[in-house]
């Protein structure tokens, strides 16, 4: 798993000397720490990379991959002894990928199982793991919004840090409660539109 963003911008936003050191090894550890979190509250994986999963058909003509953007699909088969031979490979121009929304779309009737082919026009038949997609998907640069909500994370958890399982401390008269949050709410904000979907 590779960081959102970078110790510069994360030391230039939290107003630190790019001289000064003395917290580095620290904000390293919590920029990757913020990258975990991040990718598991949106429920997928950010940077460009290859995949081969196996999906259940369910009747539908619509398809919606685990990860995206979608950049490209190798091979696309559907295969209900989930052999997935060269001759349960779907053609490329027989389905349309909507990559920026993460989902493959066929476009005309097939005639690969029985079934397939009805009144009600094409589908993925239904089957269990009878699915095969091999693609890659993800982003080359991170998006500006999810790096910011990764530095706003960072220095959210470089300030709770030692509060850990306290909701309030006193001092001197003086009493301050501790944002017991996993996620605050300005970086959700930042993450909504990068949520794990449905079609």
């Amino acid at each position: 798993m590779a960081d959102l963003t970078t110790l510069a911008n994360v030391k230039a936003y939290m107003k630190i000397l790019s001289t000064d050191s003395s917290k580095d090894t620290l904000l390293s550890l919590l920029i990757t720490r913020s990258a975990r979190a991040i990718e598991k509250y949106c429920g997928r994986i950010f940077f460009k990379t290859d995949y081969t999963e196996y999906y259940d058909g369910d009747g539908r003509t619509k398809l919606l991959l685990n990860q995206w953007p979608i950049n490209s699909v190798a091979e696309l088969n559907m295969d209900n002894s989930r052999m997935f031979g060269t001759a349960t490979i779907i053609p490329a121009d027989q389905f349309v990928i909507w990559d920026t929304l993460g989902y493959i779309e066929l476009l005309k009737p097939l005639d690969y199982l029985s079934g397939i082919e009805t009144a009600y026009g094409r589908f993925f038949v239904h089957g269990q793991q009878n699915l095969k997609v091999s693609y890659n998907a993800g982003y080359t640069a991170i998006p500006d919004d999810i790096e910011m909500a990764s530095m706003i994370h960072v220095s959210f958890l470089y300030n709770k840090a030692g509060t850990e399982g306290h909701v309030s401390m006193s001092l001197g008269g003086l009493a301050k409660a501790f944002d017991r949050r996993a996620l605050p709410d300005e970086v959700a904000l930042y993450l909504e539109p990068y949520r794990k979907r449905t079609v």
